[in-house]
C-alpha cells in the first residue's frame, strides 16, 4: 500500500513502532531471578561495585581460575528451613594449590551451589555466600561486587528464638582490607584468616570450636536468611573440640561446614 499524504504516512509509521515494542523490559523478565526470598520492591544495588583490593585479594588469598569441586547437599528441616552440609575442603589441608571457594545462592529450595570460581565471582551479583575451609564470605565489601551484608546477634541468643527481623541491628559488609589494602584478620590467632561479617562463628584454640552465634544475612532482593554453623569437623569430632578444646583424633573430616538456616519474615 502507497501513500500519498505525509500525515498518513507518519500515522502509519507510529502504529507499527508501537505495535512492535514489547510490554515489559528485561529486567521485568529477569524477576527475582538473583535472590533466594521475597525481596519486596526490588534488589538493593544494581550495579556491580568491583572490591576496592581485588588484585591483593587474589595473591594473598591464594584464589583460583577454576570452580571448585566440594558440593552442596541441604535437606528440609521440617520446620520451615534447611540443614546444609558443604564440603568446604578445598582440596584438603595444605593442598598447594587449594581449591576455590565454593560459592552458594539461598534460594526457597536450599542452599544451590553457583558454578563460579574465584576469578569470575569478584565481579558477579549471583552468588551470596561462600566457603573455604573456616572462612566464609559474603558477596560484598572486600570479598565481592554485591550488596549481601549481614549482622551478628548477641552469643545469648537462640536460633529457634529468632521469628523475625531483630530491630536496630546494624549489618556490615565483608571488610578485612583498609584504605592502603593492607590485609585485617579475623583475630583467631591464626594471621592469615580475613575478617568478614561471618567470622565470629568460631572461636581457636588448638581447634575450631563453635561459638553458636546467630546471624542475619540481608541478601540483595532485601529479604533475609538467620542461620548458624554447626560445625566444621564431623559432628561428633566437633563435640569433642567445642567440650574439650583438644584438636579431634584422627584429624580428618575438617572443612565440612554444617549450618541450619531459614528465610524470615
Amino acid at each position: 500500500m502507497r501513500f500519498k499524504s505525509p500525515v498518513l504516512l507518519a500515522l502509519a509509521l507510529t502504529t507499527l513502532l508501537v505495535a512492535g515494542c514489547p510490554s515489559g523490559t528485561d529486567d521485568d523478565a529477569d524477576g527475582g531471578a538473583d535472590g533466594g526470598g521475597d525481596g519486596g520492591s526490588g534488589p538493593l544495588c544494581e550495579e556491580l561495585v568491583r572490591p576496592p583490593c581485588e588484585d591483593t585479594m587474589f595473591l594473598e588469598m591464594n584464589l583460583q581460575s577454576t570452580i571448585a569441586p566440594g558440593q552442596i547437599v541441604t535437606l528440609a528441616d521440617g520446620e520451615g528451613g534447611f540443614d546444609s552440609h558443604v564440603d568446604a575442603t578445598a582440596g584438603g589441608f595444605m593442598a598447594n594449590p587449594p581449591d576455590a571457594y565454593v560459592y552458594a545462592k539461598f534460594t526457597p529450595n536450599g542452599l544451590q551451589k553457583v558454578e563460579l570460581s574465584d576469578e569470575d565471582a569478584t565481579l558477579s551479583h549471583d552468588w551470596d555466600i561462600a566457603f573455604h575451609r573456616f572462612v566464609i564470605r559474603i558477596n560484598s565489601g572486600a570479598s565481592g561486587a554485591s550488596c549481601v551484608t549481614a549482622a551478628g546477634l548477641p552469643t545469648s541468643v537462640l536460633y529457634a528464638d529468632v521469628t523475625e527481623v531483630p530491630t536496630g541491628l546494624t549489618f556490615v559488609e565483608d571488610d578485612f582490607y583498609d584504605e592502603s589494602c593492607n590485609f585485617i584478620d579475623d583475630g583467631s590467632g591464626l594471621g592469615t584468616s580475613p575478617l568478614t561479617a561471618l567470622s565470629g562463628f568460631y572461636a581457636y584454640t588448638s581447634c575450631v570450636s563453635m561459638t553458636g552465634q546467630i546471624f542475619i544475612v540481608q541478601l540483595r532482593d532485601g529479604s533475609h536468611v538467620k542461620l548458624e554453623v554447626e560445625s566444621y569437623y564431623e559432628p561428633t569430632k566437633q563435640e569433642q573440640c567445642d567440650t574439650l578444646q583438644t584438636a579431634p583424633t584422627p584429624p580428618t573430616g575438617s572443612g565440612n561446614i554444617r549450618m541450619h538456616w531459614a528465610f524470615l519474615p
